[in-house]
């Protein structure tokens, strides 16, 4: 049940631990159900700020769990709004995390 509560974001403790990057913690929340599609309020997902700060490792876990990568803030708002409409590869581009990138 842990792993499918949210914050007043959002945000589930999935989210949470990978945007810490505490790889352990995602290897342990998805080992036990936790579900990487799921996005917060803004419709940012848990790849999202792991792949903008290149956490190779979480990014991984993620992706290997079925995370989307194609999934941008704001659903459908983002097709119109460019500044707001970033992926988890152009987040990890714009950041220079070309591990990620690859990855993605």
């Amino acid at each position: 049940q842990l792993a499918l509560t949210m914050n007043l974001c959002g945000q589930t403790p999935l989210f949470c631990a990978a945007k810490e990057g505490r790889t352990e913690i995602v290897k342990y929340l998805l080992d036990r159900g936790a579900n990487p599609r799921v996005q917060n309020h803004y419709g940012v997902s848990a790849l999202w700020i792991p792949a903008q700060k290149g956490m190779l490792q979480v990014v991984e876990l993620l992706l290997n769990a079925g995370a989307e990568t194609h999934v941008a803030p704001f659903g459908n708002l983002a097709d119109e709004l460019n500044i707001t409409g970033w992926t988890p590869l152009y987040a990890a581009m714009k950041s220079r995390k070309f591990d990620v990138v690859k990855l993605l």
